[in-house]
């Protein structure tokens, strides 16, 4: 019986175990006409297809490195993979976001469906 009862529980923690997101970070630091922030932002993209965007903003580094966020922001919503093209789209208001892959560690976002931005976002272990 208890040998049963073991099997059962292996199986099913390794279905779980096996099930791995994948999240992409990216930090820089905002400089507009008036103020001053830095910004953390994360993409986790579930096997189910869904995502999740966390935007956070920070008065510092400083504040940052104490995780004090001044605004946090979420957004979900659905991703896709065609090629070498990453879709994500939201689910409020349908609006769609590209990422090219780069390689299997980096990310860049697409924006008016051809220009590049210049920040890379990193594939993090978790």
């Amino acid at each position: 019986m208890k040998k049963i009862v073991f099997v059962l529980f292996s199986a099913i923690s390794s279905l779980y175990a096996q099930k791995k997101d994948i999240v992409y970070r990216i930090a820089f630091d905002s400089n507009p006409v008036v103020g001053y922030s830095y910004n953390v932002n994360l993409l986790m993209l579930d096997e189910d297809h869904h995502y999740v965007f966390i935007e956070q903003k920070y008065i510092s580094k400083k504040m940052a490195r104490k995780n004090i966020p001044f605004i946090t922001l979420k957004e979900k919503g659905n991703w896709s993979i065609n090629k070498d093209t990453l879709k994500i789209v939201n689910e409020e208001n349908k609006m769609e976001s590209r990422f090219i892959i780069v390689d299997d560690k980096r990310i860049v976002f697409v924006f008016n469906n051809e220009d590049k931005s210049g920040y890379y976002w990193k594939k993090i272990d978790y």
